[in-house]
């Protein structure tokens, strides 16, 4: 635990720990309305495409982002 609490690594920790929850849910838009520190992370270009690509796999998650409409955009499909 002590390795958590040095500097900004305890936040990259907590990020991942938010990434993965977002990676299970099969619609995230409730997750991102808890407060604005998850609509602040769920807005990242490089979260949206990792919950893509761990949701579908790189081979139908840019289908499966095309479906969403809103969430798809030129950033997510650069970090992709």
């Amino acid at each position: 635990m002590d390795r958590l609490c040095v500097g900004n690594s305890r936040l990259d920790a907590i990020d991942e720990i938010l990434q993965l929850i977002l990676n299970e849910l099969s619609h995230p838009a409730p997750f991102a309305i808890l407060s604005k520190r998850h609509y602040e992370f769920a807005k990242d270009p490089y979260i949206r495409a990792m919950y893509f690509l761990a949701r579908h796999g790189r081979i139908q998650a840019l289908y499966w982002a095309l479906g969403r409409g809103k969430l798809l955009n030129e950033r997510v499909l650069d970090r992709g």
